[in-house]
């Protein structure tokens, strides 16, 4: 029986199967970045793969969950000598709910659902920091699904009653497209 191609956890899990060249040893320099403002707490790191930026926060005193699709990727953060919370669940259909005020840092990189955001305001406590980079549209790179690219400055708009400690739209040297960086401070209770 072969798989279905629609079905995310599969085409994920044969994905990782398939890459194991593919370089995820190095935490995103944004999350380097996002992390070093607050001491270390609890961390949530949504679409995590094979958990480059979950490893990262873990290595540095963070109580990580790290959420993906894929439990073969979720095998390979198991796998290593971290004490890293992993869920396999299906994001977009709802497989995993981020609860009210229960994180100090949440991480989304390269994974795109606008209706996260909502989960990711209030799922942040007072002070906390989000930190996402998304690939974006863009008319000369290579075909991607528009769903899962952010316009020009959308991602800034999700958060723009939040500090912006960093915001960019610019093409990282390992992409062959533009991304949207960013680092947001939530400054209150109620969003």
């Amino acid at each position: 029986m072969s798989a279905d191609p629609e079905n995310p956890a599969e085409r994920w899990n044969r994905r990782y199967q398939e890459r194991k060249s593919f370089d995820c040893r190095h935490p995103r320099d944004l999350v380097v970045e996002g992390a070093a403002l607050l001491p270390p707490g609890e961390a949530l790191d949504l679409a995590c793969g094979r958990g480059r930026n979950a490893i990262y926060l873990a290595e540095r005193g963070w109580r990580v969950t790290a959420v993906d699709v894929s439990q073969v990727a979720l095998d390979e953060i198991a796998a290593t000598e971290h004490a890293i919370r992993t869920i396999c669940a299906d994001l977009e259909a709802g497989g995993f709910k981020i609860a009210a005020q229960s994180c100090d840092l949440i991480v989304d990189t390269f994974y795109l659902q606008r209706d996260l955001f909502p989960a990711v305001r209030t799922g942040l406590r007072k002070g906390g920091i989000f930190i996402a980079e998304i690939p974006m549209e863009e008319v000369d790179a290579s075909p991607m699904n528009p769903r899962y690219l952010a316009k020009p400055g959308e991602l800034l708009e999700f958060f723009q009653d939040w500090k912006i400690e960093r915001y960019e739209e610019t093409r990282t040297a390992e992409h062959d497209r533009k991304t949207a960086r960013l680092i947001a401070q939530k400054q209150n209770e109620s969003t």
